[in-house]
């Protein structure tokens, strides 16, 4: 054997080997929890292309993340460098998006079509359903969106979802749905369930397309497949040719998607499907300690339909799974904060190490205020992200405009901000002439500029502006870097100018993120090469996950629900409100597949654990603001065996921790610490001076405030906001420049 195919193969265990080195044909790889999966994957390609001398160019690999299908890039070229370029390795629905720009024109698109995410989507649904007369009491945009989602999931006609609607309405919806199909063709634009389904639609009804497709892609493999829908085992079939060639790996324990149209019969009947099939099961965990899988197994044996399976690990028996009964959820959140505190103080765990897990968002309120108190650094995954701020979706509309003329819900957002003096009138006018010139936005305000509109001069030249303005930056456009196009619009649209002469503080920090976007542009510039381009860039913007924008280097708790936990890991987990009605949901108890995927919910919480695994409950919670109301444990909570196991709080008598750490630090620091150097950051520093720039959890000093601890800090430079927990008045947000602190210690880690 090469010495290429040794080092793809070293230090994997005999099931990963098998894996990796499988013969020709259908490929079903059952990998537990922690068993490698990404490993086994990457070097499969990779034992293709250097021992099987396949072509990059035949390789097609799916995952459901931008950032997995990064890593499994970079692994692969890591093993058998630049060999590997020209493989396929996207999300669904990036490669979809890319194959529907080869052949935009046969599902009646140009190549230039944007991309709606969820909040383009409503934004047109609202203008559809007030054309129509419908209040959105009456029929919510989201619940339209929430239809048209599983329709496309399923692959059906989403009219054919009517009887979702109330009687009376039934008929407006139908008319919806092609309202909608028709605008969104006329916005040169597809949704995200659209991207599936087209391409679906491209294969089945061109079969140069289809036969080509196969031809190429002789090598598909899918990751998550126990998170496929139909519509995306329909896109699998399609791709398939008669070699038959599909690996997937997955594990139905971990299937938790069931909501949005996940279907666990895809990974369960794979081997009654493809005759033949090999299957390997790669059962060592390589994660978590001997007691954390124990108490994973407990739990998720009890589920009937899943593939029989344990898991087994080389790891340290670890600590004993602690439990905490509490008596009611503000008890529960002072548990975390102190438990964190102590994990920290005692264990030495850094906060980027912890993360507690909740089943829904609302029990994140709390424990946020609890972190704070306690002067806690936390963030919280899957929160309003980056790209959803109004000033980024401003600036994208922009951009999105100067590729795609045709996106109305783009033109209609920036048409008038910063204002310009178009209004609604206006703006319907513009829409006017839309319609009865069939013609996009900017070719109608083009047409307006010229005098089809019949605006009086002063509105007519304000529309000739905007679309000059557009048209000299789309010529720009032609000879230019991407960062420098962005740049550009932002600075001719008086986008910039309008936050640079805002005096309000938020307009500075909008401003701060712009500049964060045009490096973020920049970023994948170095990362694109050649082949960046504007329309690139905004497709990948487009289709970023919240995993993609999870942030595994700051040093802070994360807080967040068990879904988005799906492929984390973290030294130590807090998993709390394990009651029935919450964990399980109330929604599960009348149905056993609900019900069992609950339970695969409660296994994905505790194999995040590698060392360290708590769980709480409260006797008594509130639900939207009620009186308190008893609860019952959860019986994932009572699977849990006694001899791996150790109960405090209601349980015991004695607390979990004692001490200091029953308390938050609030204690001032009533001097530095014996040979800290001190800081000063008032405005009157000399910017010569050489400051230790502030960081979270550092002790400061304010003249007025007293001692505190940084908790949070936005920004840079001496425009930075930071908010600090202060002994005496609670937590302020200042301004760095003005605040006049002083740096007393640095966080004690």
């Amino acid at each position: 054997m090469s010495d290429v195919a040794d080092l793809i193969l070293q230090d994997l265990n005999p099931q990963q080997r098998e894996a990796v080195t499988a013969p020709d044909g259908p490929l079903l790889v059952f990998a537990g929890a922690g068993s490698g999966k990404t490993r086994v994957l990457t070097r499969r390609i990779a034992y293709l292309l250097a021992v099987r001398d396949v072509s990059p160019s035949e390789i097609f690999a799916v995952t459901f993340t931008n950032k997995a299908a990064q890593v499994m890039r970079d692994r692969v070229e890591q093993l058998v460098g630049r060999h590997a370029q020209g493989m396929w390795i996207h999300t669904f629905h990036s490669a979809c998006a890319r194959l529907l720009r080869q052949h935009a024109e046969l599902v009646g698109r140009k190549p230039t079509f944007s991309i709606y995410d969820d909040a383009d989507q409503q934004t047109l649904l609202k203008e559809l359903l007030k054309s129509a007369d419908v209040p959105a009491e009456v029929l919510a945009p989201k619940q339209v969106a929430h239809l048209f989602d599983m329709a496309k999931n399923d692959v059906v006609d989403p009219a054919e979802l009517a009887s979702h609607v109330a009687p009376s309405l039934r008929d407006v919806y139908v008319r919806l749905c092609e309202r909608y199909r028709q605008r969104m063709r006329e916005a040169n634009a597809f949704d995200f369930g659209d991207l599936i389904v087209e391409t679906i639609r491209l294969l089945r009804e061109n079969e140069a397309v289809r036969e080509g497709v196969r031809q190429r892609f002789r090598h598909i493999l899918v990751d998550e497949f126990q998170d496929t829908n139909r519509a995306q085992d329909l896109l699998l079939q399609e791709l398939l040719g008669e070699h038959r060639n599909l690996m997937v790996v997955g594990d139905d324990d971990q299937s938790i998607y069931r909501w949005r149209g996940a279907r666990i019969r895809n990974i369960l009947d794979f081997e009654k499907r493809f005759d033949g099939a090999k299957v390997v099961v790669l059962g060592t965990n390589y994660r978590s300690t001997k007691r954390i899988l124990k108490a994973a197994d407990a739990v998720i044996r009890k589920n009937t339909g899943r593939k029989a399976k344990q898991l087994d690990t080389p790891n340290v028996d670890g600590d004993l799974v602690v439990r905490y009964g509490a008596d009611d959820e503000y008890d529960e959140a002072r548990w975390v904060a102190r438990t964190i505190s102590e994990l920290r103080t005692r264990d030495g765990l850094a906060p980027g190490e912890i993360a507690v897990f909740y089943r829904t968002n609302a029990q994140s309120r709390l424990l946020e205020e609890k972190l704070l108190e306690w002067g806690i650094p936390y963030l919280i995954v899957g929160g309003t992200r980056f790209y959803d701020r109004k000033e980024i979706k401003d600036a994208m509309a922009y951009l999105r405009l100067l590729v795609n003329p045709a996106d109305t819900v783009a033109f209609q957002r920036v048409v008038n901000v910063p204002a310009r003096g178009i209004g609604a009138r206006t703006l319907s006018r513009i829409n006017n002439v839309i319609a009865e010139k069939k013609v996009d936005p900017l070719q109608a305000c083009r047409l307006i500029k010229d005098g089809e509109g019949g605006l009086p001069a002063g509105l007519t030249q304000r529309v000739g502006d905007f679309v000059d303005m557009l048209d000299e930056t789309a010529v720009y456009a032609q000879s230019h870097s991407p960062a420098d196009i962005a740049g550009e619009v932002l600075h001719k649209s008086t986008y910039l100018q309008m936050l640079q002469e805002s005096e309000k503080i938020e307009d500075k920090t909008r401003l701060e993120n712009i500049g964060e976007l045009l490096k973020s542009i920049e970023d994948f510039e170095k990362e694109a090469g050649d082949e960046a381009t504007l329309a690139l860039f905004l497709e990948k913007v487009s289709l970023l996950s919240d995993p993609d924008l999870y942030d595994d280097k700051a040093n802070a708790v994360s807080l967040m629900t068990l879904h988005a936990a799906k492929g984390l890991e973290f030294d130590a987990v807090l998993m709390v409100g394990l009651e029935e009605g919450l964990l399980p949901h109330s929604r599960s108890m009348t149905s056993d597949e609900e019900y069992e995927e609950e339970r695969r919910l409660c296994y994905v919480g505790i194999t995040r654990a590698r060392k360290k695994l708590h769980v709480s409950n409260s006797a008594t919670r509130r639900s939207y603001g009620g009186m308190p109301m008893p609860t019952r444990k959860s019986p994932f909570w009572r699977d849990l065996p006694a001899d791996i196991v150790e109960d405090y709080g209601r349980a015991q008598s004695q607390p979990l921790y004692g001490g200091d750490a029953m308390r938050p630090p609030t204690e001032p620091v009533e001097e530095p610490l014996p040979g800290e150097p001190v800081y000063d950051y008032s405005e009157s520093q000399d910017p010569a001076d050489h400051q230790r720039p502030l960081e979270l959890m550092c002790r400061v000093h304010h003249p007025q405030f007293g001692y505190g601890t940084v908790i949070n800090m936005a920004g840079s430079g001496k425009m930075a906001r930071v908010t600090v927990s202060f002994a005496t008045v609670g937590k302020k947000t200042l301004i760095v420049q003005y605040a006049n602190l002083t740096y007393v210690s640095p966080p004690q880690r």
